[in-house]
Parts: C-alpha cells; structure tokens; sequence
C-alpha cells in the first residue's frame, strides 16, 4: 500500500435469511431476556356464599403470565357460562355467577410462565 492512502475495508454482506431462520433468531432472542419468576402479591382466600349468591375469588400476580383456573383440579373453561373470569392489569378474577351446589369444591389459580413464552415465540 502507499504512503498516505488510507486501506478501504470490505464491508462482509451478511447472508440471506432463510425461510425457519426467523423463528429461531426470536426463540433466542426470547432466551437471552431475563425472565422473572412471577410472583403472588396476594393469595386466593376462602370464601362462603349463599346458594344463588354470586361468590368472587382474586389474586395479585406480578410477571407476565398465563392463568388458568381450576375446580377441584379440573380447568374451567373460558366459555363456561357459571363463571367470568377476567384480568385487571396483575390482578385476575373468578367469578362465580350464582353458587350451585355442583360448584362448590377447591378452586386454584395455576400460573404458567411456559404457555406465556410460547404464545410469544409464535408471535
């Protein structure tokens, strides 16, 4: 090289993606993120109601997540017209619309932070 003149450097092309390579790119993008733990800010607590009474029951939990609620170990589906279940930004809610004798037994709330990663890996 001579005197005075300055090296121009190649800038390297950086491959094509190719069609799956996406996905994996955001499954470790997903990886490298800190993922907290989430954490019950408050806890469900026992209630007691009338037959025909509407009966709530709530939580606090911090972290992104997906919850699913219970009774007696078996899931509730979303569309089952005996409760509304909602969220209020950490705060999530069962409501049970009119206590019958059929509902009545343990209801837990179950906390998933997987089925939150993979609904956002397929985004």
């Amino acid at each position: 090289m001579e005197p005075g003149k300055k090296e121009k450097k190649k800038k390297e092309q950086e491959p094509e993606k190719k069609k799956g390579e996406e996905k994996v790119k955001k499954a470790e993008e997903v990886e490298e993120e800190k993922v907290k733990a989430p954490k019950f800010s408050s806890q469900l607590e026992d209630q007691k109601a009338k037959e025909g009474s509407e009966v709530q029951f709530s939580c606090k939990v911090k972290g992104e997540v997906e919850v699913t609620w219970l009774l007696n170990g078996k899931e509730i589906a979303r569309e089952n017209l005996d409760y509304v279940i909602t969220k209020d930004g950490s705060t999530y809610s069962l409501t049970v619309r009119k206590v019958k004798v059929e509902l009545v037994g343990t209801y837990t709330i179950r906390v998933s932070i997987e089925e939150f990663l993979n609904d956002r890996m397929q985004d």
